[in-house]
């Protein structure tokens, strides 16, 4: 993620999200003060999803805790079976 992306919200739609496009876009909001309400919420957002992720090993150490590096929708594996075959 460049200077540029930083600037915009992580697109959850995304079959695949790098964890450290979602750590840096956090620590850019978190130094933001004050948040605007948007900002807030995907902020907000943003923590719910590292705690969760928090310990669940992986290749990435933040903060003292290590997260996966990829996450992938299972949708991505289903649609992408498909194409292999054809």
């Amino acid at each position: 993620m460049n200077e540029q992306d930083l600037n915009e919200p992580i697109d959850f739609g995304s079959d695949i999200l790098d964890i450290q496009d979602i750590i840096a876009r956090y620590e850019k909001l978190e130094a933001i003060d004050p948040r605007d309400e948007l900002g807030e919420r995907e902020f907000t957002l943003l923590k719910d999803i590292l705690d969760e992720l928090k310990g669940q090993g992986g290749d990435k150490k933040w903060q003292d805790d290590w997260y996966p590096n990829t996450l992938i929708r299972n949708s991505y594996f289903v649609e992408n079976i498909f194409k292999s075959f054809v």
